[in-house]
């Protein structure tokens, strides 16, 4: 690519062209020659001393970084030779189209579905996503990146259909803004948070409304979002641990596995009949 030197030059050769292609159209008297030579020379002066002061770095950067982002894209996609190009022609269009209509960059909006192409998730899938997240970005004031990271832990470990990852991110924004953790401190804690509710079986849209409350609850006990996504991962962590089922057993008299498969067994959260036997305790 063509450093910031070497498109000056470019440009300022195309000016310089376009002033002095009339002279060969024109028959200049020799007096009105000079003159006007003259004149073309302090044309070029000021054209030379503006070119001088744009800096075409940060777009030449830009380009580079979004044709990157689409090529990574199409290659993980598995083209190939010219396939790449037509996709990279196609991603460009479709990601500037939705910016519009999302009122997010073309280049989050890309970055976004690197993510989710790095995570094998089907480009099938991804084509309903990346709108929900965008608008879902706009509307909670999150980065791209991490709205994009939330879903995909929605999504793959959790379960939530492609259909309906805007409700339940609504959700977690509803959540968010009734308490004190917000949608935004989300896509950090996620990962974790989602394997440990899947390793307890509970899943899709009752595993988010239960991790919304959840989280808003825990910061009651605590000043930052990182300490109550801690805590509760702990207590999701710990639930089936071997020291909790021998503390349950002695102090509560609580087969605390028969519990959980028994909540399982009839459809109830097994998380909350934990909860629901220790406050009964």
């Amino acid at each position: 690519m063509a450093n910031s030197r070497d498109l000056k030059v470019r440009v300022l050769v195309e000016l310089v062209d376009k002033l002095t292609k009339p002279m060969n159209k024109i028959g200049w008297h020799p007096a009105e020659l000079g003159k006007r030579l003259a004149d073309l020379g302090r044309r070029i002066g000021l054209i030379g001393a503006a070119l001088a002061a744009i800096s075409f770095v940060g777009p030449i950067q830009q380009a580079a970084a979004w044709d990157a982002a689409l090529r990574d894209i199409a290659i993980t996609a598995g083209k190939t030779g010219a396939e790449v190009e037509a996709m990279i022609a196609q991603q460009s269009a479709a990601y500037q189209k939705m910016a519009l209509e999302v009122g997010q960059k073309s280049a989050d909006l890309a970055k976004g579905a690197q993510i989710l192409i790095g995570a094998n998730v089907d480009p099938a899938v991804i084509d309903k996503l990346m709108p929900q997240i965008g608008r879902v970005s706009t509307a909670a004031g999150a980065a791209v990146e991490d709205t994009t990271r939330t879903a995909l832990s929605l999504y793959q470990t959790l379960k939530v259909p492609a259909e309906q990852m805007e409700l339940a991110m609504a959700k977690l924004i509803t959540a968010g803004k009734l308490g004190r953790f917000e949608f935004k401190n989300m896509a950090s804690e996620f990962p974790e948070l989602t394997a440990q509710m899947a390793k307890l079986g509970v899943t899709g849209m009752e595993a988010v409304n239960f991790l919304g409350a959840a989280l808003q609850t825990a910061m009651l006990g605590t000043d930052s979002p990182t300490s109550a996504a801690n805590n509760l991962k702990n207590f999701l962590t710990k639930i089936a641990a071997p020291e909790a089922i021998g503390k349950f057993k002695k102090e509560l008299q609580v087969d605390l596995p028969g519990l959980l498969a028994n909540a399982s067994a009839k459809g109830i959260n097994p998380v909350e009949a934990v909860i629901a036997k220790m406050t009964d305790k």
